[in-house]
This record gives C-alpha cells, sequence and structure tokens, in this order.
C-alpha cells in the first residue's frame, strides 16, 4: 500500500487499524509480535507519513 492510498493509520490496544480511500478498512490484532511498540510513537510516525503524502 502506498501512504497516498490511506485515510488513515492506527495502533489502539495492539489493534492496528488501516482506513484506504477506496473505502476497505483492515484490521489485525498484533499478537506476541516479540517487539514492544509504543504506540504513540507509531500514530505519530503514521500521521507524519499521511500528511507528507496527503499535501
Amino acid at each position: 500500500m502506498d501512504w497516498a492510498d490511506l485515510n488513515n493509520v492506527i495502533l489502539k490496544d495492539d489493534i492496528l487499524t488501516i482506513d484506504c480511500k477506496n473505502n476497505k478498512v483492515y484490521q489485525h490484532f498484533i499478537n506476541n509480535s516479540g517487539q514492544i511498540v509504543n504506540e504513540q510513537e507509531f500514530n505519530e510516525f503514521c500521521r507524519s507519513r499521511l500528511s507528507r503524502a496527503n499535501s
């Protein structure tokens, strides 16, 4: 997927949600990935990429 094709990407409570501009929404439960991900940092990274792609 290209960032320009997305409306939003959010990680909350171990659920990754990808909202696409073509009206599709994908959700995936992140289960025992073996890595600790800071939700706030991940979401800020996604917001910055989305704003670049949509500007």
